[in-house]
């Protein structure tokens, strides 16, 4: 019953504008910024998206705010869609990869060094197809 109550909450926020729920549109971001550097090699690997939800659940800004949850759905979405395209080969994905980009962009100002900080972190592990999305973001 709980989860269910918490996934109704989730999409009624998604329905709210930013300005009155700043750390939605956060985790939104958060999770497209997630699912696009997985894909960035565009293949669909279960354990990137797998290691991709464990980083997640680990980060002290979704973490303080209470966002795991939203982020999560979030990131369940865009892994779909992601995964729908990718295994269609579909020519979809690019214009996936240009709307996700401008989704990661609209992250709140009160987040936004936050989402900074977290790029930086994985861009100092990540390889150079990674590195080009994160330049693509170009928080």
């Amino acid at each position: 019953m709980n989860s269910i109550f918490t996934r109704a909450l989730n999409s009624a926020r998604k329905h709210l504008p930013a300005e009155l729920v700043p750390g939605t549109q956060y985790a939104k971001s958060y999770a497209a910024a997630m699912c696009l550097l997985v894909s960035a090699d565009f293949e669909f690997e279960v354990e990137e998206f797998n290691q991709a939800a464990t980083f997640m659940e680990k980060d002290p800004v979704l973490d303080r705010e209470k966002l795991i949850p939203q982020a999560t759905q979030y990131f369940r979405e865009y892994t779909e869609a992601i995964k729908d395209v990718m295994c269609a080969s579909s020519l979809d994905f690019p214009t996936i990869q240009s709307e996700m980009i401008s989704e990661v962009r609209e992250v709140p100002d009160a987040y936004r060094q936050d989402l900074k900080n977290m790029l930086d972190t994985i861009r100092r592990v990540s390889g150079d197809l990674e590195r080009k999305i994160i330049d693509r973001i170009n928080l």
